[in-house]
């Protein structure tokens, strides 16, 4: 099963787009990368995140040093940018980002990475498209370049955070933070 939507966009070079799709094991994967950076934000402005409550300000699409973060929040004595990670990859139960080579990903944590040393918050949310993933990790066979700046990011300071999603052929719903595992010990 598929669902498809027509796109009415006239420069598209195709005039439908794949919305979900079913896995190899039948589980409903939501594809649209866009959606994971809607579904952080509502969960930001409805407080739903643990530890990210309180902030009176949220913003999408921000530039800090040459970069573009996906979300930064604000109040009066914080800032904290985000950079959202759509998966749609799960081997077992283990969602992987990236699924190819991602220069720009690897760009961005590391700019987080500045973001903290230079006395903001700052976090990577990954969210798995989908309801079996019951666990992160990088994808160090695919982006060990990307894995590697994760890893750096996240003993600077940088926040990680995973979470799955339920899928149905109306909805997405952001379900439930998974375990990180960043594959280094």
């Amino acid at each position: 099963d598929v669902v498809i939507r027509r796109t009415s966009n006239p420069r598209r070079k195709t005039e439908w787009d794949l919305i979900i799709s079913n896995s190899e094991r039948g589980v409903s994967v939501f594809l649209e990368s866009v959606m994971a950076n809607r579904l952080i934000a509502k969960a930001l402005r409805e407080e739903k995140l643990k530890g990210f409550k309180g902030y009176s300000d949220i913003k999408r699409e921000v530039n800090y040093g040459s970069s573009r973060f996906d979300i930064r929040l604000r109040d009066r004595e914080r800032t904290c940018y985000i950079e959202v990670k759509c998966v749609t990859l799960v081997d077992g139960s283990t969602a992987k980002f990236p699924d190819a080579p991602t220069e720009r990903g690897k760009k961005h944590v590391l700019e987080l990475a500045r973001a903290k040393a230079d006395g903001c918050r700052s976090a990577v949310m990954i969210v798995a498209q989908r309801e079996d993933a019951g666990s992160f990790t990088p994808n160090w066979d695919t982006d060990p370049g990307f894995s590697r700046a994760l890893v750096e990011a996240e003993m600077s300071g940088v926040e990680v955070y995973a979470y799955n999603c339920r899928v149905s052929p109306d909805s997405i719903t952001l379900l439930e933070r998974i375990a990180v595992d960043l594959g280094v010990d």
